[in-house]
This record gives structure tokens, sequence and C-alpha cells, in this order.
């Protein structure tokens, strides 16, 4: 195909130039601004100076329309020439569009021939980790580059494959309790170390949960004895007395008897102890 090129057949040389009376206007500018900067306004000066502020607002105006003129005038064969442009603009993207998916489809192509190859090997060097460990879970996307070689693949494959088998043998002789948990974080993110740390996690998890079984048990019997030896007071001193009818002048005061206790309880037990203990009026002190 030949090659193309734009020929711009006119203008030709240089573009024109505007040339207007630049210096003359500026001049009287001037010599109007010079002449308002000296003087301060009165009334015997404002007729004139509203008659030189009416003739430059006339003035500016004029000359605003006449840049708009030129400018349109100027901008007719650019903007005539900017239609062309864009019709032909129109015509090359065709082919050029035609072409790149041509190019897309048959660059999606190569790259399925390419995967498939890369699987097929992979399935033959990995038929012992086929069922844990299946293509898509290790392919890369960068294996279907063209710069990257079927020898850099291959061997990345048999990296791949060599340290799965080992790490997954690594786990098995570790005999751990959650031996399951470790091996399927392993094979969700093919890492040793993190397979590792997840049975370290669960390990510290059993202990920390066994603590607390160990220390609820504990308050749970500590709270049974406290109830037990409360129960073991109230039927000794805190039951119903045998009513006695009186045969003399005065009723016998009841012995009473001292016993020194320590209890170890929670805070509601000994709130419920102390309010069994006024409950029956039962005296006591500290010692």
């Amino acid at each position: 195909m030949e090659n193309m090129e734009m020929v711009i057949s006119q203008p030709t040389g240089e573009l024109p130039v505007v040339k207007f009376n630049k210096e003359e206007i500026k001049a009287e500018i001037s010599k109007r601004m010079q002449y308002y900067s000296n003087i301060t306004a009165t009334e015997e000066s404002m007729k004139d100076s509203k008659k030189d502020l009416a003739e430059l607002r006339k003035f500016r105006d004029s000359f605003e329309i006449k840049r708009k003129e030129l400018k349109k005038k100027f901008l007719k064969p650019y903007e005539e020439f900017e239609k062309e442009y864009k019709e032909i603009i129109e015509l090359i993207d065709q082919p050029l569009n035609l072409i790149s998916i041509q190019l897309e489809k048959l660059e999606i192509e190569q790259k399925q021939v390419k995967k498939d190859k890369i699987k097929k090997y992979y399935e033959k060097e990995a038929k012992e980790i086929l069922n844990l460990v299946p293509f898509e879970k290790i392919f890369k996307e960068k294996w279907l580059n063209k710069t990257t070689s079927s020898k850099s693949i291959c061997e990345e494959i048999a990296t791949i494959i060599k340290d799965f088998k080992t790490g997954y043998d690594t786990i098995k002789n570790l005999n751990q309790k959650y031996e399951k948990q470790i091996i399927d974080k392993f094979i969700q993110t093919l890492d040793l170390q993190v397979a590792l740390a997840e049975g370290k996690r669960l390990t510290e998890q059993d202990k920390k949960v066994n603590v607390i079984e160990q220390t609820y048990q504990q308050e749970k019997k500590e709270q049974q004895d406290t109830e037990n030896k409360i129960q073991d007071l109230n039927k000794k001193y805190g039951g119903k007395q045998e009513e006695v009818v009186p045969t003399g002048p005065e009723e016998p005061k009841p012995q009473k008897y001292i016993i020194k206790l320590a209890f170890c309880a929670t805070a509601e037990q000994l709130k419920m102890l102390r309010q069994f203990i006024a409950d029956n009026n039962i005296e006591y002190k500290k010692i």
C-alpha cells in the first residue's frame, strides 16, 4: 500500500496578516489618557468629558465589531477545511478499526493456543496433585505474553509442583490437631508459612478456650461450695424453732454461739449472704 500524505495546495506561503493604524490609535488614546490623568472633573469640563466618553465607547464597540468580522472571515476557510477533515477521519477510522479488531482477535486466539499448551503440560506433570491444585489455581496471565518463553514457564511450573509436594508432606509430618485446616489454607494460598501460621493461630485459640473453660468450671465449683455452706448455715441457725408454751413466769433466752468463718464468693454471692444475715438477725463483726 502506498504511503498517504495530506498535501495543502492553498494557501501558499504565509497566511495573510491583518494590518491597521495601530500606532495612530495608540497615540490618540495615550493623549486622552494623559489629559484626563492631570485634571479633575468640574461642571465646566463635564460637557467635553461626556463627549469624549461617548466617542471612546463608540470606537470601542466598532473596534470589537470589526474584530469579529475579521475573525469570521479568516475562520471561514478553516471551518470548511475542518468539515472535510472530519469526513476523511471517518473514512480512515473504518479500516483502522477493522484492522485493530482483526489483530485483537488473532492475539486472543494465539494466547488461547498458548494457554491450552501450558495447561496440557501442567496436567501431565502434576497428576499427583491435580485434584488439589487445578491449573487455574496456578495459572499466571504473564505466561501468555510473547516475551515469556516456554522454557521459563516450564521451570516455574516445576517449582510450583515441587514446593507444593514438599509443603504438603511437611504439614502431614507435623501430625497436628488442625491438620485439615492447615492443608486447606495451604491449598488456598500455596504458601506454607501462611498455612503454618493458621495452625498456630488455631492452637493458640484452643488454649485460650481451654483456659476460659477451666476458669468457668473453677468459679462454678466455688459458687456451688459457697451455696452449700450457706444452706448448711441456714439449716443450723436459720430454721424455724418449735413454739414452746411458757410454763414459768419468764421465757429463757436461746444460747448464742460464736463461729469464725471465711468466705470465698462473688460480689453477688456476698450480697446474698449479707441479706441472709440481716433477715435472720445474726450478729457479726469483722476480724
